[in-house]
């Protein structure tokens, strides 16, 4: 918990065991003089035994650092107290008291019986001491497995950036190369099309000229049609005219041939 990891019932465990151990010492598991120094101790210190191979053993198995090597249940923890508390009132029974052979053999029993238990608590408590080692070495490998799985992922990532930045930089490349050549035909396209203007210019120029001669030309002959018309409006005056001139001379010429006729007849 003071480590910021979240509480279980491991917590209740080593709060258990403090508790215990003041109880059957007379003194705190944990001193300090602050809030500072108290977590200190509690991460670091282990506190003295109280008097009591047993019960240190018992609180020992409370009251360790890490949790995965406390009790991990309470009935474990019930189950060694009931056979502490046999053996403490086994002791504290007075020598001069005499029990009956069925007691006695009901006691010897229970004694065995204490034995297996308390054998078979300690081949428990071995197991899982042995299934605390095998977890730690597991979780030894998969913190190794991790390691090795975040080095291939960063190098899988490396590479896959790598990749990326060389597509990047060829498709740039080719975006420039292909932007230059995208202006290389840009500028013959411009070219070719300022060359079409100038002869479209040009050729603008030429028919403009081409059709000013043609005006010219058109007017030209409006003016020798014209000068034609008047021609041969002064040309049919004069032959009428002359018309009228011959008939004038015919009508001279023959009236006195006409009289003398006359006369002569």
């Amino acid at each position: 918990m003071l480590e910021g990891q979240p509480p279980d019932s491991r917590s209740d465990v080593f709060a258990f065991g403090a508790v215990v151990y003041e109880m059957f010492s007379g003194r705190q598991a944990f001193e300090g003089d602050s809030e500072a120094a108290l977590s200190a101790a509690i991460e670091t210190s282990t506190p003295p035994g109280c008097g009591s191979p047993t019960m240190d053993r018992l609180i020992r198995n409370c009251l360790a650092k890490d949790p995965g090597t406390r009790w991990q249940r309470m009935h474990k923890i019930l189950m060694e107290m009931r056979l502490l508390a046999v053996s403490a009132r086994r002791v504290e029974a007075p020598a001069a008291h005499r029990e009956p052979a069925a007691v006695t053999g009901m006691r010897a029993e229970m004694q065995h019986l204490e034995g297996r238990v308390a054998a078979r608590l300690q081949a428990s408590e071995k197991s899982m001491a042995e299934m605390q080692v095998a977890s730690t070495e597991l979780r030894g490998q998969l913190a190794a497995v991790n390691v090795r799985l975040t080095a291939a992922c960063d190098q899988q990532i490396s590479t896959l950036e790598g990749l990326l930045e060389a597509a990047e930089a060829r498709m740039a490349t080719r975006i420039e190369r292909d932007r230059e050549a995208n202006a290389e035909r840009m500028a013959r396209v411009e070219q070719g099309l300022e060359a079409a203007r100038k002869h479209i210019a040009t050729l603008h120029d030429s028919v403009a000229e081409d059709f000013l001669g043609f005006e010219q030309g058109l007017t030209s002959q409006a003016t020798a049609i014209q000068s034609a018309r008047t021609a041969m409006a002064q040309t049919d005056s004069l032959v009428e005219r002359v018309v009228e001139a011959l008939e004038s001379l015919q009508s001279a010429v023959l009236e006195p041939h006409e009289e003398r006729a006359v006369a002569a007849n």
